[in-house]
């Protein structure tokens, strides 16, 4: 390949720069800021409530800061908020009262429950467009190097792939360009050679323990492996690789550790499809896509 895997992954850190100083996602940045943080025992509650919750805040955080209502006949998401009070010590009643900290049940709720003033967007991922030759032979070699099984089917709207890991089992959206589902299939096995560790009993320390806890690491890591992997085959899918990763990770630079597991794994996927690479130029001198254009429409996995 004329660029090597590190002067990629600078281009690539480039580019989710370019991104994040843009005046659109400054702004998006600025309203997620106004967001509640919550803990990793109600990051948990929201989830085990409601899985596809991305934005959540309180009744009159919806309608004070974002201008939006809670719509009829929504349920709220239970989680716990501190609050504090004053209580004297048992042991010594004649003492000062000391002020401790309790928790107290409350509703918050997702932005699918709300409506009202729409909130400003991050730049969308394009899309790639067209066909791609590459595909049916890259499926082959993939299966063969992740051990996973690659099929193409009717996926959930805004759903492009999804591994699952415990199944050792791959699933592409159909209805997509054979080009963007050649360059989710890459995505997708990324997470198949990265990220199966988190089927293990036991919660793995360090580093892993934090991917284990953190989609938005898993999804820089495995988006990072594609972007490098389709530049090795000359494959442009930088109008949705740096957006994405952008929106996943709100940083300008990738993490030390994610960068050593991206190269190793770009390595391996890259060596994997390496006879389809010379068996395409020279079978056409060409990229394997049909069309390079991209398509401007946004999507959420993939």
């Amino acid at each position: 390949m004329k660029k090597s895997i590190d002067d990629l992954l600078d281009l690539l850190q480039q580019g989710i720069r370019e991104v994040l100083e843009g005046e659109q996602y400054c702004e998006y940045l600025k309203v997620m800021a106004r967001f509640p943080s919550y803990s990793m025992k109600n990051t948990m509650l929201i989830y085990q409530q409601c899985p596809q919750a991305t934005m959540v805040a309180g009744y009159q955080t919806w309608s004070r800061i974002f201008g939006r209502h809670v719509k009829r006949g929504e349920k709220g998401i239970r989680i716990l908020a501190p609050y504090t009070y004053k209580s004297k010590d048992r042991d010594d009643p004649d003492g000062e009262p000391v002020t401790r900290t309790g928790f107290r049940s409350i509703s918050v709720f997702d932005i699918s429950q709300t409506e009202g003033r729409a909130l400003p967007l991050p730049p969308k991922a394009e899309l790639l467009e067209g066909g791609c030759d590459l595909f049916e032979q890259a499926r082959i070699c993939l299966e063969k190097l992740t051990g996973f099984s690659i099929v193409c089917r009717p996926l959930e709207p805004d759903c492009n792939g999804q591994t699952f890991y415990t199944r050792q089992s791959i699933e592409l959206q159909e209805d997509l360009d054979e080009a963007h589902r050649f360059k989710t299939m890459l995505h997708e096995c990324a997470h198949a050679l990265m990220h199966a560790f988190q089927t293990q009993d036991e919660q793995p320390a360090g580093y892993l323990g934090e991917l284990a806890a953190k989609a938005e690491l898993r999804e820089a890591e495995a988006e990072s492996v594609c972007f490098v992997v389709c530049s090795a085959l000359d494959i442009d899918c930088s109008g949705y690789s740096f957006p994405y990763i952008a929106r996943w990770t709100g940083q300008s630079r990738l993490r030390p550790q994610s960068l050593e597991r991206i190269s190793k794994t770009a390595s391996q996927m890259i060596e994997a499809l390496a006879p389809l690479r010379s068996d395409n130029k020279e079978r056409s001198g060409a990229t394997g896509l049909a069309e390079k254009e991209i398509l401007e429409t946004g999507s959420s996995a993939g």
